[in-house]
């Protein structure tokens, strides 16, 4: 039973390297004013990266927990693009509180 959790495991201990770079790009934005974004960003990337593609691998495709896994991955790198993009075009720079 151990087996089954083995490479879940060691995608998930590549998944919060990205996680860690996704969740300091945003709270950088957040703590510069930019919330809007960072909220409307989250909806997007969780509607259109996370569920279809946990869905899609995990179950139409049958690769179970590491298609889960997998989908997770594609929203923490999504993620972590989304928020760097933005943090790239300074358009936080122009935010007034």
């Amino acid at each position: 039973m151990v087996e089954v959790g083995i490479i879940p495991l060691r995608i998930n201990a590549a998944i919060i390297l990205i996680y860690a770079v996704g969740t300091v790009l945003m709270f950088a934005l957040e703590g510069a004013g930019d919330t809007r974004f960072t909220m409307f960003a989250e909806i997007l990337i969780t509607f259109i990266f996370y569920l279809p593609w946990v869905y899609l691998l995990g179950i139409i495709f049958h690769w179970g927990l590491v298609g889960a896994y997998l989908g997770e991955m594609i929203y923490a790198t999504s993620h972590a693009v989304f928020m760097g993009v933005r943090l790239r075009r300074d358009l936080w720079t122009q935010i007034e509180i």
